[in-house]
């Protein structure tokens, strides 16, 4: 394509007794492919973009119905484009899941978020939540879906209110 990446990572996961524990982290950059970016815009937004995440999750699966899930991500990104600050990503979910017969479950997902720019002055930072209930059913070997999810962000901004969203 336009653009060259390169990515590495390392994952690691442990069970003990009922707790998976499990860690990974990764790394990538990308930038103008000399060979097939003609089009590409060079010193744009991916040109020269880096990204790096590391992940934890500590997961307790009490029986074959009922797990319960503590998940962290931490994500920086820069920008290939000159002067760009490095931005940040945080989130922190629990997850609740529980398998009622073998063609049916519900997962249940609460989660908190901060964005940063990486700029200064109000407007740059950002907290949300977000909620998402799932029922899966399966009937001849397809996994069929029936979501809900709600989320809510405001921004640090003076006197900004709430956005919420709800699908």
């Amino acid at each position: 394509g336009e653009y060259a990446s390169t990515a590495f990572g390392a994952t690691f996961k442990k069970t003990i007794d009922i707790v998976d524990l499990g860690f990974q982290y990764v790394t990538m950059s990308a930038s103008v492919n000399e060979d097939n970016g003609d089009d590409a815009p060079k010193d744009g937004m991916l040109d020269g973009f880096s990204t790096s995440e590391m992940s934890l999750e500590v997961k307790a699966t009490f029986n074959e119905q009922m797990a319960l899930a503590l998940n962290y991500s931490s994500n920086e990104g820069t920008p290939g484009t000159s002067g760009a600050k490095t931005y940040t990503l945080q989130t922190t979910e629990l997850a609740f899941d529980f398998t009622a017969s073998d063609t049916m479950g519900i997962s249940a997902v609460y989660g908190m978020y901060a964005f940063d720019t990486g700029y200064s002055g109000d407007g740059n930072k950002s907290n949300g939540t977000m909620i998402n209930l799932t029922l899966k059913i399966m009937t001849d070997g397809i996994s069929h879906y029936i979501a809900y999810q709600t989320r809510d962000l405001v921004s640090d901004e003076d006197d900004a209110e709430k956005a919420t969203e709800s699908r």
